[in-house]
């Protein structure tokens, strides 16, 4: 199937500003510009498709999906993920009957009295019909009437109830068209209730809810209390008069409570959510607001989030954020959902809408986890003057294929060999060639750009989840909220690589912090020499060749042709200048490099500098008593890692510190993703005035321009 990306980053969304926002509004969050968060589920050049709902099997990462080709009506189109939404099959067989359907189809999970699972499939106007599977999906029924009844968006939920096994409440509304067979518009709506006993194959005869033709209430979604004991129903409001509006049931669904306004920012259409591990609520649904409401309210018309708990929807609270999951461009033509929760706590929501200008709408999913919200939102307060503007981090997230759905952090600041270049390139690899979910930090400014050597790197709480830290780093003094990420994941004992200049990656001086002891000059007892003697294995020593007028051939040592970091790897000349090594008793030492008189590859060597000790492997012993392997590199510019041997031995490096040597072959792919130019290493010389969301998705160029400033300064 064809699909935007297989994998996706993370986050340089942008918030809107709070002069935007209605009083009392929550933080809103724009994940719109997030393209590597995206999945195109399908698509079809000139033919509408819309109005898609999912379900997701107790495996946690086979997902269904239906939806109509054309708009709210049309053959059902079918289609299926096994990986969690990363990927989906082409359109799957049908029964001939699916190709009749005349609205919105929607999926659900039900078990029946005796344990028989099944998928049941609505398709709604009159007569309201059903499809039933019996095998997860593989094959189906036809669509067959369940009653001489119908109606507008059957069913919008379909919920179990503790009255008894494979008992079932549903709700669906009608306008008078499609209740009956020859019915009439009227200017009432109702909401109507049906009941099943039987696991969904049977269902009573519609009973009306609530009526008014002051208030158009339709589109029910379901909330139950986190104690199981009341249901909540969000209700559209389709006159555009008032807010969407809410009721509650305390006895299954027998009674109900007289409708009540919800706040604006909950107000839409479709509501469709699922409670996140920390028991908050995700809501998705259509941002459209009563007619008097609509000029200030962010995001108005787009398909939209609300991140909140069960009391706000009890107490009339705003909740805690608004998030834009996709900039819709045309109207209110947008977002009937699919709310799924993954077990590795990824939201999967799905819909369809305009997502480019002049074309036909097609089917996209959206993946977050609402840490990372979290992050935006911690970010985005921190910024001066209470901006709302999150640019970092950059994430690129994978699949779980050889990689076993590792989470890599990468951390790049350095004043000098282009670090922030070198790092999103990598990260890019590994997470689209290889699978890995590859979060990139950079040190930022105060306008939130990127600046080489920055000592202020946001996002580092992406640590906490991180099986990996790829370093390039030099002279950070990091504030102590900071740097205490990367003490906590150190005394976890989590793998290291460290890439040239972080064997001096600290630098406090008489700066005051708790952290002083990682400083490259350390003299703390117990940790003398900092970080990057006592992780990476050496400390800053000095240069072993010139910079720009000496480039370096690097060769295996013979005694480790074997190694696996060494699989595949030949030919590596790197256009940085040598470092000098001081090899330690607990390195293991792969290769050795030769500086050259000149900047090319077949270049004399300089026969005053015999070859050096360049990459090595050794453990380290974090305060804790636990251990992590580390690789490090003397060199790693942006520059270098155009040669492909230098590249192949970071990517089978990452795979040997994860413990993940056996899946290391001579033919691992290296291949960059997206447009690599990189500038020419210089302090200074870093391209100016980007921000990280410069580098989302697997498309943009790095770096994202060219206009340095070059101040020829060495070290």
């Amino acid at each position: 199937m064809r699909f935007f990306l297989a994998v996706l980053m993370l986050i340089g969304a942008a918030t809107c500003s709070a002069a935007a926002e209605p009083d009392g509004y929550p933080q809103t969050i724009d994940l719109d510009g997030q393209t590597s968060r995206q999945v195109v589920v399908d698509r079809e050049a000139g033919q509408y498709l819309g109005h898609p709902t999912t379900c997701l099997l107790e495996d946690g990462k086979t997902i269904l999906c239906v939806y109509p080709r054309g708009h709210g009506r049309g053959a059902i189109v079918y289609k299926r993920s096994t990986d969690g939404g990363l990927t989906w099959s082409e359109r799957l067989p049908t029964p001939d009957s699916w190709a009749t359907s005349q609205e919105v189809p929607t999926l659900h999970r039900v078990i029946g009295p005796d344990g028989t699972k099944r998928i049941i499939m609505w398709s709604g106007l009159y007569p309201a019909r059903l499809a039933v599977s019996e095998d997860d999906g593989a094959h189906w029924s036809e669509l067959k009437p369940v009653g001489d009844w119908g109606g507008i968006v059957v069913m919008g939920f379909v919920e179990a109830l503790s009255t008894g096994k494979g008992h079932y409440l549903a709700m669906f509304h009608d306008d008078g068209r499609f209740f009956t067979k020859n019915g009439k518009r009227e200017s009432t709506f109702k909401l109507f209730k049906t009941f099943s006993t039987d696991g969904g194959l049977t269902w009573s005869y519609p009973e009306v809810v609530f009526e008014s033709a002051e208030v158009n209430l339709c589109e029910p979604g379901c909330i139950r209390s986190p104690d199981g004991k009341t249901m909540a129903v969000l209700l559209r409001e389709n006159a555009r008069r008032k807010n969407s509006h809410v009721i509650f049931s305390h006895d299954e669904g027998q009674s109900w409570s007289e409708p009540r306004e919800v706040p604006l920012a909950l107000t839409g259409d479709r509501h469709t959510g699922k409670y996140g591990p920390d028991g908050r609520l995700f809501i998705s649904f259509r941002c459209i607001s009563p007619t008097s409401k609509r000029k200030d309210r962010p995001f108005e018309g787009d398909w939209v989030g609300w991140v909140g708990t069960w009391d706000d929807i009890v107490n009339g609270g705003n909740g805690q954020y608004a998030v834009r999951l996709k900039d819709n461009t045309k109207g209110y033509d947008t977002t009937y959902p699919g709310v799924e929760l993954l077990p590795d706590d990824t939201f999967v929501v799905t819909t369809y809408g305009h997502w480019d200008q002049g074309e036909s709408p097609y089917i996209l999913s959206v993946r977050f986890k609402l840490d990372e919200l979290d992050s935006l939102a911690e970010a985005a307060q921190a910024n001066e003057g209470g901006a709302k503007s999150v640019l970092n981090p950059v994430r690129y997230q994978g699949t779980e294929s050889i990689s076993q759905g590792k989470h890599l952090v990468f951390i790049a600041s350095d004043h000098e060999y282009r670090g922030e270049e070198t790092l999103p390139a990598l990260a890019r690899i590994l997470a689209k060639h290889h699978g890995f979910d590859c979060t990139v930090l950079f040190g930022l400014d105060e306008n939130g750009e990127i600046k080489a050597g920055a000592s202020n790197i946001p996002g580092l709480e992406a640590l906490r989840s991180a099986d990996g830290m790829i370093m390039f780093t030099r002279f950070q003094a990091l504030p102590d909220e900071q740097m205490k990420y990367i003490d906590e994941y150190l005394n976890r004992g989590g793998p290291v690589m460290g890439l040239r200049t972080s064997t001096h990656g600290f630098r406090y001086g008489k700066q005051p912090s708790k952290y002083s002891k990682y400083d490259f000059q350390s003299k703390v007892a117990g940790y003398e020499r900092g970080f990057g003697h006592q992780v990476l294995g050496q400390t800053w020593v000095g240069h072993y060749g010139r910079n720009h007028q000496q480039s370096t051939r690097i060769t295996v040592v013979p005694e480790q042709a074997e190694h696996p970091i060494l699989k595949g790897v030949s030919k590596i000349h790197v256009m940085a200048g040598g470092y000098n090594a001081e090899p330690q008793d607990d390195w293991t030492i792969l290769t050795m490099a030769q500086p050259l008189l000149s900047m090319e590859a077949d270049g004399l060597v300089d026969a005053s500098k015999p070859p050096m000790a360049s990459e090595w492997t050794r453990t380290y012993t974090s305060a804790s008593g636990k251990q992590g392997r580390v690789f490090t590199s003397l060199y790693g510019a942006s520059e270098d890692i155009l040669n492909d041997g230098y590249r192949r031995m970071l990517i089978n490096a990452t795979y040997w510190m994860l413990g993940l040597e056996d899946k290391i072959t001579a033919n691992l792919p290296i291949d960059f993703v997206g447009p690599y130019q990189p500038n020419t290493f210089r302090n200074g010389g870093y391209a100016h005035g980007v921000k990280p969301a410069a580098y989302l998705g697997f498309e943009s160029p790095i770096p994202a321009n060219h206009q340095t400033s070059a101040k020829k300064q060495d070290r």
